[in-house]
C-alpha cells in the first residue's frame, strides 16, 4: 500500500496516546467531577497507562487494512511509552 510505512505508525503511535490523555484527563474528569461531589481526578498514573493502551485502536485499523509497517511503527512507539511509564513510575510500580 502507498500509505504503508513505518513513519505512519510512529506518527499514529504518539498522536493517539496524547490524544486519549488529555480526553481522560479533561474530558471524563471534568464530567466525573461534576457528577461526583467527592472526586478529584484520575491520577497521573491511570491516565497515562490508559493512554498507553489507546493504541490498540490504530493496531486494529492497521491490521484490518493489512498494513504491517504502520503497525510495526505502533507497536515500537508502544513499547517505548510503556518503558518511559514504567521508568517514571518506577518506586510505585515495584515498591
Amino acid at each position: 500500500m502507498k500509505n504503508d510505512s513505518l513513519a505512519n505508525g510512529i506518527v499514529a503511535g504518539i498522536c493517539f496516546p496524547i490524544i486519549f490523555f488529555f480526553l481522560i484527563d479533561l474530558g471524563i474528569g471534568v464530567a466525573l467531577a461534576y457528577i461526583l461531589d467527592n472526586f478529584n481526578g484520575f491520577s497521573l498514573k491511570l491516565t497515562s497507562v490508559l493512554a498507553i493502551v489507546s493504541n490498540i485502536i490504530p493496531v486494529q485499523i492497521f491490521h484490518s487494512q493489512g498494513r504491517g509497517l504502520s503497525m510495526r511503527g505502533v507497536v515500537f512507539t508502544t513499547l517505548i511509552l510503556v518503558a518511559i511509564v514504567l521508568i517514571y513510575f518506577r518506586s510505585s510500580f515495584f515498591g
